[in-house]
């Protein structure tokens, strides 16, 4: 942050999810923390991000293979994003 002008720094909201410079005490503490944040959300959305994010399938394949809707899937991951940005907001 020290590379942005003191007034711009200041007049924008933080966003602690913005791409910085150097990101590894933050990777770190994501490590950390997602764990204890996924516990969380719902055994749905926890089996959706474990196959989007770390088996990397396609929201068609977790369709498919739970026998739902796409958009049902998109859905979900969608909640499930946005509850683990609230549970890790103060912790990056």
């Amino acid at each position: 942050m020290r590379d942005i002008p003191f007034d711009e720094r200041y007049l924008t909201p933080y966003d602690p999810f913005a791409p910085h410079g150097d990101n590894r005490l933050r990777l770190r503490r994501l490590r950390r923390y997602l764990p204890e944040a996924m516990e969380d959300l719902t055994e749905r959305q926890r089996e959706m991000v474990r196959m989007h994010f770390f088996d990397e399938k396609t929201v068609s394949d977790i369709a498919r293979e739970l026998e739902v809707n796409r958009s049902t899937v998109s859905r979900c991951l969608s909640r499930a994003e946005k509850r683990l940005r609230r549970t890790l907001r103060f912790t990056l």
